[in-house]
């Protein structure tokens, strides 16, 4: 997914959080950062606190999510309405990109079975 981490430039892991956010999130409940970390952790990815919290108040700014107080130091986050639909839009985006990475990729397997059978062809001439 190339695309995709080029699309998120210098915010890195803005995506990651959004999805994060969204996956972790059960019936739109407000998720924790310690799930959000184990959602990093289950998709072999690693995000530090401080770029949690930045991307986080990126995404508050935006709309997209809100905090919601646990007690007066800690708190959850969710998504937004508008948060909910972005992530639906991000997620048909990331398989569209997929399906186009795929089929490149099948192009290309098949341009290079096509190179090595010629190649064979060509030694077993000789």
């Amino acid at each position: 997914m190339e695309i995709v981490e080029y699309i998120q430039g210098k915010s890195k892991h803005s995506v990651d959080v959004l999805l994060a956010i969204h996956a972790m999130s059960i019936d739109g409940a407000a998720v924790s950062w310690k799930h959000i970390k184990d959602w990093f952790r289950n998709h072999s990815k690693n995000i530090a606190d401080g770029t949690y919290r930045a991307r986080r108040r990126e995404l508050e700014e935006m709309g997209l999510v809100e905090k919601e107080h646990i007690d007066s130091l800690k708190f959850s986050v969710k998504l937004t309405p508008l948060g909910v639909e972005v992530v639906h839009v991000m997620e048909e985006m990331i398989k569209k990109l997929e399906s186009i990475e795929n089929k490149e990729s099948c192009t290309v397997r098949k341009m290079l079975d096509a190179e090595e059978a010629h190649r064979l062809e060509a030694i077993e001439k000789e």
